[in-house]
C-alpha cells in the first residue's frame, strides 16, 4: 500500500534508527529510506518519495521536519498521488540528543562538537502540527524512548502486514513495560485516530 511516514525530530533523536528497523522488516522493495542526509537534496528526497508512492510502496522521510513549511512539502506530494501520511514525532531530552550527535563518527552534517549549536538552532525553528496539517495527517505517533520505538515499528508492521502472524502481528498493541506509542495515540486520540500534538519536551 502507499503510504507516506513522515518523521519530526532534532538531529540525534532516532530517525534513522527507526527508518532502518522497520525496513529490516519489511518485504524488500516495498519501502524506500528518503534520507537527505544521503540525497543531500531535498529536490532528490521529493522525487525518491513521489515515485516510491506513484509505485504502491512506503516513503520514510527521513529528516527533521520541524517546521510546517517543511512537512508541507510532504503533505503536498502525498496528497498528489493519494496516500495516507502518518506522522512519527521524536521526542528526546536536550543532553541524550547532544550526547547522540557528539558521539556520531564521519556524519556529514554534524562534526563533534557541533551537536549543541545546531541542536538549539533547529530547536527555535520548531512548530508544532497546525490544524491544517492535522487535517492531512491519518495517525501520529510518539517515540520517546526504546519502549516506544519498539512500539511504533510494531504499529507500522500491523498496518503495512495485517495478518501476517510475523514479528509485527499483534507489536504495535499494548504490551507490559511499554510507553508511547500505540498507547498515545488510543488515550489521546479523536474520532479520526489520531493522537493530539501536545509539546515536545527537550530539557
Amino acid at each position: 500500500m502507499a503510504l507516506l511516514i513522515c518523521l519530526v525530530g532534532l538531529p540525534g533523536s532516532g530517525k534513522t534508527t527507526f527508518c532502518r528497523r522497520l525496513l529490516a522488516l519489511l518485504p524488500p522493495s516495498s519501502a524506500r529510506h528518503v534520507s537527505q542526509d544521503e540525497l543531500k537534496t531535498r529536490v532528490k528526497c521529493e522525487r525518491l518519495a513521489a515515485e516510491t508512492l506513484k509505485g504502491g510502496g512506503v516513503a520514510l522521510i527521513d529528516r527533521t521536519n520541524v517546521s510546517e513549511e517543511q512537512r508541507r512539502h510532504w503533505l503536498d506530494i502525498a496528497g498528489e498521488a493519494g496516500a495516507p501520511v502518518d506522522v512519527v514525532r521524536f521526542e528526546v531530552g536536550l543532553e541524550e540528543l547532544v550526547r547522540r550527535c557528539d558521539a556520531r563518527e564521519n556524519h556529514p552534517n554534524i562534526k563533534p562538537g557541533q551537536g549543541r549549536r545546531i541542536i538549539n538552532m533547529m530547536k527555535g525553528k520548531r512548530q508544532e502540527l497546525s490544524g491544517a496539517e492535522r487535517e492531512k495527517i491519518r495517525e501520529v505517533r510518539v517515540v520517546r524512548d526504546e519502549a516506544s520505538m519498539e512500539a511504533a515499528v510494531g504499529y507500522f508492521l500491523d498496518v503495512l502486514l495485517p495478518g501476517e502472524g510475523g514479528a509485527g502481528a499483534g507489536a504495535g498493541k499494548k504490551r507490559k513495560g511499554g510507553g508511547g506509542g500505540e498507547e498515545e495515540g488510543d488515550k489521546k486520540g479523536d474520532k479520526k485516530g489520531r493522537s493530539r500534538d501536545d509539546p515536545i519536551c527537550l530539557d
